[in-house]
């Protein structure tokens, strides 16, 4: 399904910079930027859409915030702001629904 998302998103003007990022703690499924904005994707499947739409709890958003502070740490580019996106994948799995959610969450929000 990262896949599915990652080509939506290039579609609309989005760049890969590294997917599946790990740390201690916490993984990002795409890292990706939108001119000078970083932007760190979840993505969600769910055969629900409104499943899909809503299993990131707050659990899950401290983790991915976690692993995007650690990026951050580690990682120096010219970046004037980053943003949680969200991409909500649902239905058949060879022809999904795509939901793409721009600044999904907010990192004091966590």
């Amino acid at each position: 399904m990262e896949r599915t998302a990652r080509r939506h998103l290039e579609r609309s003007g989005l760049k890969l910079i590294e997917s599946n990022f790990t740390v201690k703690g916490g993984e990002i499924d795409l890292i990706m930027h939108q001119g000078d904005t970083l932007v760190f994707v979840e993505v969600r499947y769910r055969q629900e859409s409104e499943a899909a739409l809503t299993s990131v709890d707050a659990h899950k958003c401290r983790r991915i915030a976690r692993a995007a502070a650690r990026y951050l740490q580690t990682h120096k580019g010219n970046y004037s702001a980053c943003r949680f996106d969200l991409v909500a994948l649902s239905g058949p799995p060879r022809r999904p629904y795509i939901k793409w959610l721009p600044d999904a969450w907010r990192m004091d929000e966590c």
